[in-house]
């Protein structure tokens, strides 16, 4: 009897070791990460930056306070724009770029942003809004042409089309037709918000399809 005894204290005692073991091997697993703060994370390891003209510059308040870093400016070209980025090293995992307003782009220009990039982060591009029935301003459709096509021909750009959804909200444009309101002001960092929110979900598996942190 003291044998049997002795045995099932022999294989209690081999069954706490192997629990043990498993917990302290469970406690090493990480946690899956919840949506919210896999985002958090990603933004928090690599600010997403935002390099634009005077459209972005009158958004730049209401985006800072969405946690981006603007880098802004008045009257910036596309030319501007591969000088301007090549001051940050290293870049951001996301980066928009807000060109075009000022002369038009051509799908070169937009080449040249790409170029000094690269492709290893993501790109937000956003189209330009300009007055309809302008001739200034008849480099519009060619500009948001080039744009629109740049995610066919990089994997790593996307789109946030300002045009589209100024266009459903005249509210947003002041009187010349291009700059923000203080309403435009609050849509247009929403909207690059979205566009943010839509590359981090793409590119980070471990972050659910659903409803996301920073609205």
């Amino acid at each position: 009897m003291l044998r049997a005894y002795g045995g099932a204290m022999a294989a209690r005692d081999a069954v706490a070791g192997v629990a043990t073991a498993l917990g302290v091997a469970l406690l090493m697993l990480p946690p899956p990460p919840a949506g919210g703060v896999a985002i958090a994370s990603a933004r928090e390891d690599s600010p997403t930056l935002a390099v634009g003209d005077s459209v972005m510059l009158g958004a730049q308040p209401c985006l800072e306070r969405r946690g981006f870093h603007v880098d802004a400016q008045g009257s910036r070209n596309v030319r501007a724009v591969p000088p301007e980025l090549g001051r940050y090293r290293p870049l951001p995992d996301i980066v928009v770029v807000h060109a075009g307003t000022n002369g038009g782009a051509e799908r070169w220009q937009f080449d040249a942003i790409m170029d000094t990039i690269g492709r290893k982060r993501q790109v937000v591009f956003v189209t330009v809004q300009l007055p309809d029935g302008t001739p200034r301003y008849t480099f519009e459709a060619s500009t948001n042409k080039a744009i629109r096509a740049l995610p066919r021909r990089y994997p790593n750009a996307h789109v946030a089309d300002w045009q589209a959804l100024s266009d459903e909200h005249p509210r947003w444009l002041g009187g010349d037709g291009i700059h923000l309101t203080p309403d435009g002001c609050t849509g247009y960092a929403r909207m690059v918000a979205d566009a943010e929110r839509r590359v981090i979900i793409l590119t980070n598996p471990y972050v659910p399809m659903g409803p996301l942190a920073r609205q």
